[in-house]
């Protein structure tokens, strides 16, 4: 998240020392680490993934139209969704959340929803679209290292952080290797008929 790029909040660092006189330094221990990667050490520490799921919302979407028989849901395919539910599954954790695209096997889009359609799952689909092709994206970088998007970021971060850039670059291609593990074994996960694939692989 912008918020808390390392370029952001060491542009902070200076702007707070500037005005107090205090320097005040942000760590990031897990910048190089998935979702998935996080969720794993906390359920190693903490094995009562179903409260502390619970009491986390992931779901970007509109809640007024992600919810069912009046009680609040998530949607289950905005990019926030996807991201839980492939880092749990890297992470073997039983997701407990309840999803309104519960299905991600089925063979079409319409085919996820438990009970009825919802009315506007047109924009739905567009959302799932762009949520998947995204990670898909992101997980094809692991195979094209040397990508100027790439480049841009390490250099980006290597001058935020203080360090040689080429100890970046080795964190970000470890980093973009374990998002392609984790993004494949969701996708097998789903099945190569379901429409998770389909929307992958276009």
């Amino acid at each position: 998240h912008r918020s808390c790029h390392p370029g952001f909040t060491s542009r902070l660092t200076r702007l707070v020392e500037a005005l107090t006189n205090v320097t005040v330094l942000f760590e990031h221990p897990v910048l190089f680490q998935t979702k998935g990667q996080v969720l794993a050490q906390l359920a190693s520490q903490n094995s009562a993934s179903k409260a502390w799921l619970a009491d986390h919302r992931s779901c970007s979407y509109d809640a007024r139209h992600s919810s069912q028989d009046k009680r609040s849901m998530h949607c289950g395919v905005c990019g926030n969704c996807l991201l839980r539910r492939v880092a749990l599954k890297w992470a073997g954790i039983e997701d407990t959340t309840d999803y309104l695209a519960s299905d991600l096997t089925a063979t079409t889009f319409e085919g996820s929803f438990r009970g009825t359609v919802p009315r506007i799952h047109k924009s739905n689909h567009d959302v799932a679209f762009n949520s998947i092709r995204a990670m898909q994206r992101m997980a094809d970088l692991a195979n094209s290292p040397q990508n100027i998007r790439v480049a841009t970021e390490v250099a980006s971060l290597s001058r935020a952080l203080g360090e040689p850039i080429q100890e970046v670059r080795t964190k970000m291609e470890q980093f973009l290797q374990q998002h392609e593990t984790e993004w494949s074994q969701f996708i097998n996960g789903c099945g190569p008929q379901s429409w998770v694939a389909d929307l992958a692989r276009n």
